[in-house]
């Protein structure tokens, strides 16, 4: 009997392949390396009869790429960016023996108090309440200069949230009630799909979870979402730890502004008010023992933490449009604010420098932690900060200058992203000079004439839409609903048998624009319900490497809604039962 007979195929897809029977005594010719040659055999056989039905049916094969694939990649890279050469001074070698010469870590820790000083009295002077009372020597021990950027800032901000939550629960023990049964950490969703990740690794073996909060259309949080989750927290007895949110916000652009600041900060602080009054009663009445070992009574950690991620700041693209930050409402609430801000988005990522602003019972175990392990923060790296965030600083024209080139990048290509899914006409975002502009350096990309790419450009890209208006930085939702329910096939490169998949989810998405060349992040990926049809695509490509998203978006669109629409789903269901569709 052929091995090929014995395989057996399961309403999923699934091929099991039982081992072949044969007697060594009386077929000893037969090894385990003409086994596997004949399975690989068998194999490109069953992938050349599934690849020749599919087509058979109607359906195109897209192949996908799973490595060295850079035209697929989205190229988030932080921000398109200019180089360093503004930079230049601080960059040069002689500046590497400035330090005070007691000893390299001191000197280095001397020179960041300094700029640490410098930064914190131009940022009171902006309206941040955590120096308010202060005496300006008194300024670093609200700073923190993180090494690895406000990525590990924020990495550090919320693992000091659980170590605190987890070291009372211990010490009190689980059945204590103000430190409930469950934790949760509150996120608006869409979000920062990074941070995300972070939050549900930092999570993972305690029991504590992430509960999402909605947005409106315009990339708002929604209060009533907000109060109803925070109600739920209550009558479920658990308990905030963090609120995390992005100002501007990734992945929609949108700026938080001073009332909508206020609205939400009133809603967080009433039940911080309420945590802290329960950890007092708590704390007067508790056993000397009780009272060493517990620290919830200690603002920062007593109420809701605030992690506001300011990383995107300067890439508004109205200048006059500013974010505003929790750690500006008012002096007690930011004490238990955390502020991230950075210089990586304005065209530095290379830096790897982050600064954290927030009470001192944050930033002091941080800095004491990075003195005995890191000797201190890049110090390169915190001058250029100090140019950005020091209004005083001899090189803050650089910074000043590169926010004005990126700001007029930025909207150049977010202009061209409207057009692409819009139409030239439908975009506010580009003057005539500039569609002028496009519609040339789309001609020439695409071997056509003005008047074809100009006509092209009007059409759009509907029935996908931004359902978004962007605001700020290099990203953008993209809306794909109309793809659900239909049906595509692909391979990836490594593996010879087709897949076919029909859309329902976020995830699905994902691979039909992979299967088109084009890396986005998908719904699911950001927080949201996978089975919004939303992904996350990036403009901060180079203009030809967004005219192949654009080129492919076509083709794609060509593909799912040519002149008969519904030709690949009905041949789909036609020629394969709903018990063999193949789902990722």
């Amino acid at each position: 009997m052929k091995l090929s007979e014995k395989y057996r195929h399961s309403v999923e897809g699934q091929i099991f392949l039982p081992l072949p029977e044969f007697d060594p005594e009386t077929a000893p010719e037969v090894t385990f390396k003409n086994v596997l040659e004949e399975v690989k055999r068998d194999l490109a056989r069953i992938a050349e009869r599934e690849t020749a039905r599919l087509r058979e049916a109607g359906f195109q094969i897209f192949p996908v790429q799973r490595e060295n694939d850079f035209i697929s990649h989205e190229g988030d890279y932080g921000a398109p960016g200019f180089g360093l050469k503004g930079f230049k001074v601080l960059l040069h070698p002689s500046r590497s023996f400035r330090y005070e010469r007691v000893h390299d870590v001191e000197g280095s820790v001397r020179t960041h108090v300094a700029q640490s000083i410098a930064i914190g009295r131009t940022l009171k002077r902006q309206g941040f309440k955590i120096f308010e009372g202060l005496d300006e020597e008194q300024f670093p021990t609200q700073i923190y200069f993180a090494n690895g950027g406000v990525t590990r800032a924020f990495s550090d901000t919320i693992q000091a949230i659980i170590n605190s939550y987890s070291k009372n629960r211990e010490a009190l023990g689980e059945g204590n009630e103000l430190l409930s049964s469950q934790a949760a950490l509150l996120v608006p969703v869409p979000t920062y799909g990074l941070f995300l990740w972070r939050m549900r690794e930092a999570i993972k073996g305690t029991n504590i979870r992430i509960i999402g909060v909605n947005r409106n259309e315009n990339g708002a949080v929604n209060i009533k979402s907000l109060q109803k989750a925070m109600q739920y927290c209550r009558e479920e007895n658990i308990r905030i730890l963090s609120y995390y949110d992005c100002n501007p916000h990734n992945p929609t652009g949108y700026i938080r502004q001073k009332a909508e600041t206020q609205e939400v900060a009133e809603i967080l602080d009433k039940q911080t008010q309420e945590y802290i009054r329960k950890s007092e009663e708590f704390y007067d009445s508790a056993s000397r023992k009780e009272r060493l070992s517990f620290e919830l009574f200690l603002r920062p950690f007593s109420g809701i933490t605030i992690i506001d991620d300011m990383a995107y700041e300067g890439l508004q693209y109205n200048p006059r449009i500013k974010p505003y930050s929790f750690g500006q409402v008012s002096q007690e609430f930011s004490e238990s604010t955390v502020v991230l801000r950075g210089i990586s988005k304005i065209g530095f990522p290379g830096a790897r420098i982050g600064l954290m602003l927030g009470h001192s019972a944050f930033t002091e175990p941080l800095n004491q932690h990075q003195l005995m392990t890191e000797f201190s923060a890049a110090s390169m790296g915190v001058d250029m900060l100090a140019a950005r965030f020091n209004t005083q600083s001899p090189h803050r024209k650089y910074v000043v200058r590169q926010e004005a080139r990126l700001r007029k990048e930025h909207i150049f290509k977010a202009g061209i992203f409207e057009t692409f899914f819009k139409g030239l006409d439908h975009t506010d975002k580009l003057t005539l000079k500039e569609k002028d502009k496009l519609v040339k350096l789309y001609a020439d990309h695409a071997g056509i004439s003005c008047h074809d790419s100009q006509k092209k450009l009007n059409g759009g890209l509907a029935p996908f839409s931004l359902p978004i208006n962007i605001g700020c930085g290099f990203f953008t939702i993209v809306d794909l609903g109309e793809l659900y329910g239909h049906s595509f096939a692909m391979k990836f490169n490594e593996k010879k048998d087709p897949m076919l998949i029909e859309i329902n989810n976020s995830n699905h998405l994902y691979w039909a624009l992979r299967s088109f060349g084009i890396h986005v992040v998908s719904g699911g990926g950001m927080g949201c319900d996978p089975s919004e049809p939303v992904v996350r695509m990036s403009f901060s490509l180079p203009e030809k490497e967004l005219f192949n998203i654009y080129d492919q978006m076509y083709k794609m669109r060509e593909h799912f809604f040519g002149k008969n629409p519904e030709v690949q789903l009905n041949l789909f269901n036609k020629t394969y039962p709903l018990s063999s569709h193949v789902t990722l």
